[in-house]
């Protein structure tokens, strides 16, 4: 297939670049309660300033209900889109208004397969299921999307469009990571061309839209955060890139190390995003410090992002903003495992796409902990490939991902958390033994149980409401302070006489 052809004005816009990028989940749960609208938006506008772009995940189910009036889809009749209908409020108008009122860019999100709500259903039953069965996967208990049906692609597709043509959305995106599969299981990458069909498709209908209004619309995807799980899940970004069918991609979703470099070796006009969710994290690290966030900033850019997106941030944790989600947290009984994220955020995203300052600031570089994630199959979102927990006998190696020469830092520390430790096994960085000191110490976030409990859910309630669970373990610590790093993996290398576990491995830098 040839290269799409794009405007002088298209390719100009392409290359504006957007520092920090907020993902936005606008119909989260501020609105599943009987929030009033008034203090649904004075939430959720409240995002950072340092925010350049703002993509809208509102589109639930978005082939098979509408917020708005739709010559293609039925109206949903929820309770909570009702309260906004009576009040005469558009919705995702409102959001348009607001976010580029702040000369910010607004997008809007395709989640391309929802997990159906089950509560919502009964008020939005999908008759779809019941006509066409063959059109959907059974997976985990619920019904995904099958995009191998050409049907389905059609339909998404004029949904897609009537969207685009009713709002001034700078772009649209599409969502690949919530939920997975889209195409029957273990035929994901034999049955690529069928995502691919719909992209280019896709593609030619937002440039077709930009002919007939003037305004240039963008295309992007949020997808793993590798190629090997982009075909996994049979996603062909390589072609999409060759047919120029993306202006941009957002990697990963519960991701610390992000092979931006994958994609960035196939183009230097698409802009690649390292993308983090807030909400469902890596296992481990529910609410990690701002040194943590600085490390997983700093790699990424390292790496060659030229953004950093998170999703599901909830506010930016001002006094004012904080002291509000506690009062209706109260009046309205709304989840503490979202609202309250606000009080542990460290609310400074200052530099947040800045090497030059981030790398005058102290930072921990982290690696991915494996975790749990109820609704997928194939690659996406699930960590499954990560090195820890890492069970070692006689001897075991981590990578661990370094943004930077430590040896300019004013000083550097590495720690190692083991299930507890009989003796003191030796410790090697990058080849050179390491002189240790070890403690015991728990960690809340690595617990007894037997299987990770699903990040963003279980791990969140016990924190707010200091549940400890933890399991004893020991933290080996060593200075490494003067020694020389380069941008890339480190290897930390684990000599035991006994069969131990390491759990996780954190190097501080201090600035």
């Amino acid at each position: 297939m040839e290269k799409f052809q794009l405007s002088k004005a298209h390719i100009e816009k392409r290359k504006k670049k957007n520092k920090f990028v907020l993902r936005q989940d606008i119909f989260g749960s501020y609105l599943q309660r009987e929030l009033s609208p008034k203090d649904y938006f004075k939430l959720s506008f409240a995002f950072p300033d340092e925010v350049d772009k703002v993509i809208i995940d509102g589109l639930y189910d978005g082939d098979f209900y509408s917020v708005y009036d739709s010559e293609v889809l039925p109206l949903r009749r929820d309770k909570m889109f009702a309260r906004f209908r009576n009040d005469g409020i558009d919705i995702f108008g409102e959001w348009v208004k607001h976010v580029k009122g702040k000369g910010k860019e607004c997008w809007v999100t395709s989640r391309i397969s929802e997990v159906e709500d089950k509560e919502g259903a009964k008020a939005n039953p999908r008759t779809i299921e019941q006509e066409h069965p063959d059109w959907f996967i059974p997976a985990f208990g619920y019904k995904m999307i099958n995009m191998a049906i050409p049907q389905m692609r059609e339909l998404k597709l004029k949904a897609h469009a009537e969207l685009m043509r009713k709002y001034e959305f700078d772009g649209l995106d599409i969502d690949f990571e919530r939920h997975t599969p889209i195409l029957p299981p273990g035929k994901q990458w034999e049955m690529r061309e069928c995502i691919t069909d719909f992209m280019r498709k896709l593609r030619a209908d937002m440039l077709e839209i930009e002919k007939e209004t003037g305004r240039v619309v963008m295309l992007s995807a949020r997808v793993p955060d590798c190629l090997d799980g982009c075909r996994e899940d049979g996603l062909d970004v390589e072609q999409w890139i060759k047919e120029d069918l993306v202006d941009c991609i957002t990697m990963g979703s519960r991701s610390f190390d992000i092979k931006i470099e994958d994609i960035k070796a196939l183009s230097d006009e698409v802009q690649v995003y390292a993308g983090y969710d807030t909400h469902h994290t890596v296992d481990g690290y529910t609410f990690p410090s701002l040194q943590v966030l600085r490390g997983v900033w700093y790699a990424n850019l390292a790496r060659g992002a030229d953004a950093i997106e998170y999703f599901n941030w909830m506010g930016e944790g001002s006094e004012e903003l904080i002291a509000l989600v506690k009062q209706l947290t109260f009046e309205y009984g709304m989840d503490p495992a979202r609202e309250c994220f606000v009080e542990h955020a460290n609310d400074d995203f200052t530099g947040v796409n800045d090497k030059e300052f981030l790398l005058k600031q102290d930072k921990t570089y982290v690696i991915d902990r494996r975790g749990g994630y109820p609704w997928g199959i194939g690659y996406g979102n699930h960590n499954n490939t990560r090195q820890l927990p890492l069970c070692i006998e006689n001897e075991g190696v981590a990578r661990l991902y370094v943004g930077e020469d430590i040896s300019k830092a004013k000083s550097a520390t590495l720690n190692l958390l083991f299930e507890e430790l009989k003796e003191l096994p030796e410790i090697y960085f990058n080849g050179k033994k390491l002189e240790c000191t070890s403690a015991p110490h728990r960690d809340m976030q690595v617990t007894v149980e037997k299987e990770a409990p699903i990040s963003g859910y279980g791990v969140t309630i016990r924190l707010l409401n200091g549940i400890d669970i933890s399991k004893p373990c020991t933290m080996v610590s060593a200075n490494v302070t003067g020694e020389k790093t380069e941008i890339g993996y480190s290897e930390i290398k684990v000599v035991s006489k006994t069969a131990i576990s390491l759990e996780k491995v954190e190097l501080e830098v201090k600035e």
